[in-house]
């Protein structure tokens, strides 16, 4: 039985928006909470359930899903606190996950952390070693940086804009990711 986590935090940014984010202006489900609000929905984390849950050798679990809406960097306190909390969500988990699945935007930016996808990376690496695969979804105008290539093994990105295939690419993701694990 392969043990999968889903974890996922998005956002676009532009730098010329004046309207910092702030942390009220995420949406932010945590634990079961991600598979109830997602479940049946048309979202990368659904399409990566579903093919989830049609394999009897797949258990998974969800920790943290925030998303919020374009406006201007994240400011120093938004980073600190969402931060925080999406690393804390991982930790009870490590040593007992065999893969992981993280659905993101890739357009993210803040005053105090420039790439925060890259980091939301390499901390999660730090935590479940080099044995445990990520494989990630991308908006396909996301920023794919150094440290997401590093720490990453696998990516599917959107096709469609508007974005009509989420889910499509959540089961793409999935499907790589039972690639990867053989």
């Amino acid at each position: 039985m392969s043990r999968i986590l889903i974890a996922g935090i998005a956002q676009e940014i532009s730098s010329f928006n004046p309207v910092t984010t702030d942390y009220e202006l995420f949406s932010i489900q945590r634990g079961s909470e991600v598979m109830e609000v997602n479940r049946g929905t048309q979202t990368a984390i659904a399409g990566a359930m579903e093919l989830f849950d049609e394999r009897a050798d797949i258990e998974y679990t969800t920790t943290f899903a925030a998303k919020a809406v374009s406006a201007g960097p994240m400011s120093a306190d938004c980073w600190s606190q969402i931060s925080v909390e999406f690393i804390d969500s991982l930790r009870p988990h490590v040593g007992d996950i065999d893969a992981i699945y993280l659905s993101l935007h890739g357009a993210m930016g803040g005053e105090s952390e420039l790439d925060p996808e890259g980091w939301v990376f390499e901390h999660t690496r730090a935590l479940f070693g080099d044995d445990v695969p990520i494989v990630f979804t991308l908006d396909r105008h996301g920023i794919l940086t150094e440290k997401m290539l590093r720490f990453g093994n696998g990516v599917t990105s959107y096709h469609t804009h508007p974005h009509a295939d989420l889910h499509d690419t959540g089961r793409r993701a999935a499907q790589l990711l039972m690639k990867i694990l053989g």
